[in-house]
């Protein structure tokens, strides 16, 4: 028997609601939000593809059941922050024999080919000007990430895309130096990217990594701030004595 990716949801769902009722009436907003979140994360990593794992992989088009070439380097638009176009290496040759397909004319990414409808889908890359000049994945896997406040933060790694369109939808960022490549690569939603340029991504401060001084302007904040009472305390005191004195003079 098979189950929608919906009425699974719609069976967390009611579940959630029925576990709410037995408690408190405000748990139930927060069982649907923790299962929204998760289905929706779900529902992303399902169309997200990593745009680094394509390479190399196969183009066949499907009217002429033919392997027209492999995928040899992906183009971006970064204005508009989408993969548009797949630059093809053409079978027995070892680099790129000048061919594109465009991501508009793709019928579907699957993990082992791209499928377009036929060969005429397939364009000679000199051909289409508004692919000129473009930045491709290797150039994009070399750029410096920084933060708002001018941290650096790491190297582009890959780019996350949804199959469907080729809209980016997140960013992975490779930590500098030895340590930072044995850790984790940092993930980064598109939404939150400030900028994309030719050499430089920009991304929000709170991505930044914690230093040393950062944890030390911190704690010295809060010092201050748990000074403050009491200082205000003290000069309250003092303010006191002194119309005390005043009155007891007079």
């Amino acid at each position: 028997m098979h189950f929608s990716l919906a009425h699974t949801k719609q069976v967390f769902v009611n579940a959630g609601a029925n576990l709410a009722n037995l408690r408190e009436y405000e748990y139930k907003g927060w069982v649907r939000g923790a299962i929204d979140k998760m289905f929706a994360q779900h529902e992303r990593n399902t169309i997200a593809m990593d745009a680094k794992s394509l390479k190399g992989i196969a183009v066949v088009c499907i009217e002429e059941g033919e392997k027209i070439g492999t995928v040899d380097n992906i183009l971006f638009d970064l204005e508009r922050r989408r993969v548009i176009a797949f630059k093809l290496i053409k079978p027995n040759l070892l680099r790129s024999g000048g061919i594109v397909a465009k991501m508009s004319d793709i019928e579907s990414i699957g993990k082992d080919a791209i499928m377009i409808k036929n060969k005429d889908r397939i364009r000679e890359l000199k051909a289409e000007r508004d692919l000129q000049g473009r930045p491709d994945l290797n150039s994009m896997s070399s750029l410096r990430v920084v933060s708002e406040n001018g941290t650096y933060v790491g190297n582009m790694d890959t780019v996350q895309f949804d199959k469907t369109n080729g809209v980016i939808t997140d960013i992975e960022v490779t930590g500098g130096g030895f340590m930072g490549r044995l850790r984790r690569n940092l993930v980064i939603p598109a939404s939150e990217i400030v900028s994309i340029g030719s050499d430089v991504v920009v991304i929000p401060d709170k991505y930044a990594p914690v230093t040393e001084s950062d944890d030390d302007d911190k704690s010295a904040k809060e010092e201050t701030e748990d000074e403050k009472p009491a200082q205000i305390e003290a000069n309250s005191a003092s303010t006191r004595a002194e119309d005390e004195n005043d009155r007891i003079v007079r």
